[in-house]
């Protein structure tokens, strides 16, 4: 190996071990947040208010068990492949 392969793989290796963590750190925030919307889906179950549809979970959010033409509470969500914006 050449000086300029090695250094660009130094290169490479800094910018995988980068990647890395900004992933890491996405998925404890995305973990949080889904933590965070299960109890206020649970706490909405309770008090007649919520994010989600009483009785649904996130996980059945995310598999599309039921989406946003799905409004038994009134609540109108979109499906887990449509983004909004």
């Amino acid at each position: 190996m050449d000086a300029p392969d090695i250094k660009r793989l130094r290169e490479l290796e800094e910018e995988n071990r980068r990647l890395k963590q900004i992933y890491a750190n996405i998925s404890l925030e995305n973990r949080a947040l889904k933590g965070v919307i299960v109890k206020n889906s649970e706490a909405g179950e309770d008090t007649g208010i919520g994010g989600f549809h009483s009785g649904r979970t996130w996980d059945e959010y995310q598999k599309g068990l039921w989406g946003a033409g799905d409004q038994s509470d009134g609540v109108s969500l979109p499906t887990p492949d449509t983004e909004e914006g």
